[in-house]
């Protein structure tokens, strides 16, 4: 775009930097309508399926899980950190099986953009609002999981926390190396993203009390949001992939036994 030739100088440096701006913004617009049309939304006919007995409270920063049945118990919280560009309802049919047959509460939080790392400090405010529990666990799916460690690096909660779970996840760096969290680390053969190459290189980052546990289940199956581009194929259903995930939670928490047995 030419300006005319009889605008001065000062005049023209200011429009150029309006129309820089303004090309700034589109690019930016544009990069963040394609980011958010990318979401990986929630399986609507699965989330139907939620149990009645669980209460989904829906927070600005966080999603509740909660059964009505045994909310006056004493609890163990578990915060859920949601994988990049994956709605945190997508994680709801899966984590809601815990309080349905264990004495937990679940938080998955949210992020702006749905990027972890834009929220690190997420669980300092989930605990901070619920003084009720005094034992928690910290799980994450994906990048969610991979940014465990650098909010475990700054928070001034570590001693209230017991373990980290692992859920198509693996830390950046040996940070937990010599802490004394219980660790657990479920994958899945299929997965083509946390592959079980990533997995098994991940083991000298970790405690070697760490817990290692391979699932036939892709990348994509540790929420319920469709097939992930880039994710290999699913050789078991969902369901029965959800259902073995809880079972291992439960025993890894010290609640083996369901809840409502």
């Amino acid at each position: 775009m030419k300006l005319p030739k009889d605008i001065s100088k000062k005049k023209r440096i200011g429009i150029t930097l309006i129309l820089v701006f303004l090309v700034i913004l589109l690019v930016l617009g544009g990069g963040l309508f394609w980011w958010q049309k990318g979401t990986y939304l929630p399986n609507e006919k699965a989330i139907s399926t939620i149990n009645s007995s669980i209460i989904i409270d829906n927070q600005p920063q966080y999603i509740q899980l909660t059964n009505s049945k045994f909310s006056s118990y004493p609890q163990t919280g578990i915060i859920f950190y949601p994988g990049a560009r994956i709605d945190p309802s997508a994680y709801e049919t899966l984590l809601s099986k815990l309080p349905e047959t264990s004495n937990t509460k679940v938080f998955i939080a949210k992020f702006p953009l749905n990027l972890a790392i834009l929220g690190l400090n997420s669980a300092d405010e989930i605990i901070k609002d619920n003084t009720d529990i005094s034992s928690w666990y910290i799980a994450g799916h994906s990048l969610g999981g991979a940014m465990i460690s650098e909010y475990l690096k700054g928070t001034k909660y570590e001693s209230k926390i017991l373990g980290v779970i692992y859920m198509g996840a693996y830390p950046n760096d040996n940070y937990l190396l010599d802490k004394k969290y219980k660790i657990l680390s479920l994958y899945g053969s299929e997965d083509k993203l946390a592959t079980p190459e990533k997995i098994n290189d991940s083991k000298t980052k970790l405690p070697s009390s760490s817990l290692f546990i391979q699932l036939p289940s892709n990348h994509s199956q540790f929420g319920d949001y469709g097939h992930q581009e880039g994710d290999g194929n699913q050789i078991q259903d969902t369901d029965s992939i959800h259902v073995r995930i809880i079972e291992i939670i439960r025993e890894f928490i010290g609640q083996p036994i369901s809840f409502l047995s």
